[in-house]
């Protein structure tokens, strides 16, 4: 008899612990899983196997499973940061100066690395300086110029960026001694038509003062004020997209730098 019950009691014993032993190996292959995955977004993890369990009632049995198909489930891919294009003159600028530069190398191959860091570098300050939008700005400069090729009016010794002045019938504009005068010029010309609000720096727009402050708040405005084609704003918006494209990620050739 009492071999009898001290057979079901060892049964019993064996039952509990392999019902433990199953709960205990249940929780440890969740961590591993749970920390595998934490781990998914390193490149050297990407194809090691981890295990996902099946359950059953009383048992759970094991499946190897590519991590690749985990990242799948367990993050959702990353998307492209997208640039939302830019309307009002008096806001932030989104892009930087590796990006302007590659555009307009990419549009002018005969200008050297050191001039086209100089201008934009001064673009970026300047209109930090008052509070004007960079690309904009930036947009506006390869509009009026043609991507600094000139061929108008105006020329490149001018160091006038903007055509200020330059009112037709071989009219050339202002001129300024240097680079940076010449875009502070210009983004001061943009501050008075989208703001009231007085310079930070020292003005050397002497046609500022002709502006009507603030009738310009966003660059579509400009058409007929800055400049009389009636596409103006478009051609701005134009130079804009293109600049947000694929075409200001290209490469900086090497020759000509």
């Amino acid at each position: 008899m009492k071999s009898t019950i001290s057979r079901h009691f060892a049964h019993m014993a064996s039952i509990v612990v392999l019902v433990v032993g199953v709960g205990f190996l249940h929780l440890k292959i969740g961590g591993a899983v749970s920390s595998h995955i934490d781990e998914l977004k390193k490149p050297a993890m990407r194809d090691r196997v981890y295990y996902e369990e099946t359950e059953y009632a009383f048992y759970s049995t094991l499946k190897p499973v590519f991590l690749r198909q985990a990242i799948k489930k367990a993050f959702k891919p990353e998307t492209k940061k997208q640039f939302g294009i830019p309307s009002l003159i008096m806001s932030a600028g989104q892009l930087d100066q590796k990006k302007m530069m590659q555009f307009l190398q990419v549009n002018n191959q005969y200008l050297s690395k050191s001039q086209i860091n100089d201008l934009v570098q001064a673009y970026l300050e300047e209109s930090a300086y008052e509070g004007v939008n960079h690309d904009i700005a930036f947009s506006q400069m390869c509009l009026e110029t043609g991507f600094l090729k000139y061929g108008g009016d105006v020329s490149r010794d001018q160091n006038n960026f903007c055509g200020l002045g330059a009112i037709g019938n071989k009219e050339p504009g202002l001129s300024f001694s240097s680079i940076r005068d010449g875009v502070r010029a210009h983004i001061q010309h943009l501050k008075a038509y989208g703001s009231t609000d007085t310079l930070r720096m020292q003005k050397v727009d002497s046609r500022f003062d002709f502006v009507k402050r603030g009738s310009a708040k966003n660059f579509f405005d400009l058409t007929g004020k800055w400049a009389v084609d009636p596409k103006y704003g478009l051609k701005l918006q134009s130079i804009l997209e293109r600049l947000y494209s694929k075409e200001g990620e290209a490469s900086i050739a090497n020759e000509g730098v």
